[in-house]
């Protein structure tokens, strides 16, 4: 979904994730959590951060 980018919280190269979550959905209605989804950013799957740059080579 994402290529590799460098989270500049934890300092590494990443691919950032977008996770469903299946509570809100619920809580919401299915079809009123997509648009919510939709424009929810990917962020770090290790610390959480939204900061991204492009990729770093090791």
């Amino acid at each position: 979904m994402f290529g590799v980018t460098w989270c500049k919280n934890c300092q590494r190269n990443v691919i950032p994730v977008k996770e469903f979550d299946v509570r809100k959905s619920i809580l919401f209605l299915y079809i009123f959590y997509l648009p919510v989804y939709w424009r929810e950013k990917p962020h770090c799957p290790y610390c959480g951060g939204k900061k991204f740059e492009p990729a770093k080579a090791d």
